[in-house]
């Protein structure tokens, strides 16, 4: 399934590829860019990529809850059946651009050269910061997401036999969060080799983990929930004891769970530039990421929805998980099933081991787009965010920080009729209704905060490019042309890995690493 990743089986990750890295090269010099990044990646690492970041385990454990309690059983099957095509129809799309544009920044590089002269240069603009700063955002959401697992497995975990449960305040809970990012960053600055051993690890273990939970849960559960109820059944009390009376926006905030789920699809469209084949693995990767997601995640829905003693006991804030379902439901069927919910706490870690994976591979990627705006000079200091590592092959200081012309013809599959539009009226909805309040009425509390920071984002991108006289209207137009350029993204301690000559060849072994 496409070209060989060599660095898995722990080859020289620059033996025999030359022939398929020029090719690359010369794509990407037709592009405008000379060879930065190094391609060691196979189309196999690239769909790990997109297992891991998209996580089935990681999406269902942050938003069943939000199904369950908007909208109940039937929006949890339906809505993700439903959402899962729209994604595809979004995910044909965006496999086919990048199959015409291989290059590492994606989205924002796609608008400069979709949305014409005059207007490409704004777009691109400001699709680059929404992307980038909406990307860091995503990787803070995991990792709180992994600290929340955390603590409730503590908390679970300490409350046996009777005892006091532990309390974690919030200085704590800060703590937690603030070392799953550290690790986080140092699993990503080991180097290629390694971060390539993770990521297909990661999917691996997504993948095991789903299968194992899909069996294991059904099967120790002593009672059933019936077929009618778990394909059927529409619930919105949970929405109305958040002030939602209203079956339809109840039924729209439910789909946040596939919605939710699908975010991470464009991860392996930021490798491009680190892939042998990047015209295919790319697209590969998207449509096989969209496929192994709709099956993972219906299997699990159904599993857990057929498992579990209630709603109102899954998202119960005085129970033993405080809220958290799928902890919930873990602990039930091990007690109902063996008066010991030991078991069933112990196989949190797979839910956590999920999050955590996905935690590194979104973080991959999400350097690749910081590298790419700052090779494009579009963020300040963007000599420091592009520059290589000599020993980790990558750009480390995008890294930390984020702790903080005509194409050609496409080669990714042709697009269905009316595919297009579902597409666009699919992303619009999603956008709203990732910034619709989920409580009513809304507070200072209970503020959906995605609608500030996308308008906040949009706003403040389009004040500094159209600032009078200093605005990036002045100096930013579009992506840059590196190609000739011997001074940008140089290596940490060493000259650029290989040059780009006059004549588009890029010799692999003359690279400094």
């Amino acid at each position: 399934m496409g070209s060989v990743d060599h660095t898995a089986a722990g080859e020289d990750p620059f033996h025999d590829l030359s022939k398929d890295g020029c090719q690359d090269a010369e794509v990407l010099a037709r592009l405008g860019y000379r060879q930065v990044l190094y391609r060691t990646w196979g189309t196999l690492t690239a769909v790990a990529l997109t297992i891991s970041a998209m996580s089935t385990l990681t999406s269902i454990s942050a938003s069943f809850g939000t199904g369950l309690m908007m909208g109940g059983p039937a929006i949890c099957v339906w809505g993700w059946i439903a959402v899962s095509a729209a994604t595809l129809c979004i995910g044909l799309g965006m496999a086919e651009l990048a199959s015409a544009y291989p290059t590492s920044g994606g989205m924002y590089y796609w608008m400069s050269k979709l949305a014409g002269k005059r207007v490409g240069p704004w777009a691109c603009w400001v699709t680059g910061w929404l992307n980038l700063l909406g990307q860091i955002a995503a990787v803070s959401a995991v990792a709180a997401l992994a600290a929340d697992l955390t603590i409730t497995m503590a908390t679970m975990a300490s409350g046996l036999d009777g005892k006091e449960p532990i309390e974690v305040d919030n200085k704590q809970y800060f703590g937690i969060f603030a070392a799953y990012i550290l690790l986080n960053a140092i699993m990503n600055s080991l180097g290629l080799a390694w971060l390539t051993l993770l990521t297909q690890i990661g999917a691996f273990f997504n993948i095991a983990g789903v299968v194992l939970l899909c069996l294991v849960v059904p099967i120790v559960a002593p009672r059933h929930r019936s077929a009618k109820y778990v394909f059927t059944k529409f619930d919105t009390r949970g929405a109305q004891g958040v002030g939602i009376t209203n079956p339809f926006y109840a039924a729209m905030l439910g789909l946040l769970l596939p919605a939710y789920s699908y975010t991470g699809v464009d991860g392996p469209v930021h490798m491009a530039e680190e892939v042998t084949g990047s015209e295919t693995a790319p697209p590969i990767a998207i449509l096989y990421g969209i496929g192994i997601m709709f099956v993972g995640g219906l299997a699990m829905i159904i599993a857990l929805l057929f498992s579990m003693k209630s709603i109102t006991r899954a998202l119960n804030e005085d129970s033993e998980a405080g809220g958290s379902p799928i902890p919930q439901i873990l602990y039930d069927v091990f007690t109902d099933r063996y008066n010991n919910p030991r078991i069933g706490i112990a196989l949190q870690i797979i839910p956590l081991g999920g999050v955590f994976f996905c935690l590194v591979a979104t973080t991959t990627y999400v350097t690749r787009i910081l590298f790419c705006y700052s090779r494009d000079r579009a963020v300040p200091l963007p000599w420091l965010w592009s520059r290589m590592n000599k020993r980790t092959r990558s750009p480390l200081c995008a890294l930390w920080v984020r702790g903080a012309e005509a194409p050609r013809p496409p080669t990714a599959p042709q697009q269905a009729r009316g595919q297009p539009a579902i597409a666009t009226v699919w992303a619009i909805v999603a956008t709203v209704i990732f910034c619709l309040p989920t409580e009513l009425p809304v507070d200072g509390e209970n503020l959906n905060y995605a609608s500030v920071l996308l308008v906040g984002t949009f706003l403040m991108s389009n004040v500094w490019f159209f600032f009078p006289k200093y605005g990036a209207y002045k100096w930013f137009t579009g992506p840059a042309r590196t190609i000739d350029d011997d001074s940008v993204m140089g290596l940490e301690g060493g000259g650029a890995p290989g040059s780009m000559k006059k004549d588009v060849e890029f010799d692999y072994k003359d690279a400094d690493v």
